[in-house]
């Protein structure tokens, strides 16, 4: 005799139907993303949108919010890499790059006109202890001039103006930044008491170390005999 199957006293509950998905808000998201918005609203659009289809898939959300979903979703990808606001701020990210890039090759460029005009100090005061039977100056600077090799360097050219017996002027202007320049005065010393910049080499120093190393000062300042 067959025996019927026993059925089941508690049948299993009805499958839910999907849930409403949220293309709209990902498609609103990725439009604003791509006019103006870029990342700030592309990234959410791209991760909810991407959520969305992988419950769309599995049957949570409902099948027809799928079109939607994925163009709200390429909008928010686009938007995050090639909107107005990520080119601007791409723009001013590039724009801060080169300025400290230049500003470090200017700094270089100053620092190493500075050395040569303490390099040209040195040699003037040789000059300027030495006793004319040696062509020397005898105690002035008088008569001093710049060697070839010295006026003109890879980095800057330079001139030297005798003020007074013994006071001596190096002018330089920078080869690369044409606008550039530096005037140090030296004393019977053969120190660089004072320093005036021009350009990209500004603010002014005075007076100053034979490092470059002073109080900041003004082009009106006047140079003081010691260090």
């Amino acid at each position: 005799m067959n025996q019927v199957p026993l059925q089941s006293a508690n049948p299993p509950p009805p499958s839910q139907p999907p849930r409403q998905g949220r293309g709209g808000v990902v498609l609103g998201l990725g439009v604003a993303a791509v006019l103006i918005l870029g990342p700030f609203l592309g990234i959410p659009a791209w991760v909810m949108g991407h959520r969305d289809l992988k419950r769309i898939k599995s049957g949570e959300i409902d099948a027809h919010e799928k079109t939607t979903t994925q163009v709200g979703m390429v909008l928010g990808i686009v938007g995050t890499f090639f909107s107005p606001a990520t080119i601007m701020f791409a723009g001013i990210f590039i724009a801060v790059v080169l300025s400290l890039i230049s500003a470090k090759s200017v700094q270089a460029d100053k620092d190493a006109m500075m050395a040569e005009a303490n390099t040209i100090a040195a040699t003037a005061y040789q000059y300027y202890v030495q006793p004319k039977e040696e062509n020397g100056g005898g105690g002035s600077y008088e008569g001093f001039k710049l060697s070839e090799k010295m006026s003109r360097t890879q980095v800057g050219a330079y001139q030297v103006q005798v003020v007074s017996p013994d006071r001596l002027q190096i002018i330089g202007s920078s080869l690369s930044h044409v606008d550039n320049g530096l005037i140090a005065d030296v004393d019977e010393h053969g120190v660089i008491v004072h320093w005036e910049f021009s350009g990209d080499f500004s603010p002014w120093i005075s007076p100053g170390r034979p490092d470059g190393r002073g109080r900041r000062g003004s082009p009106r300042d006047k140079p003081t005999t010691g260090v």
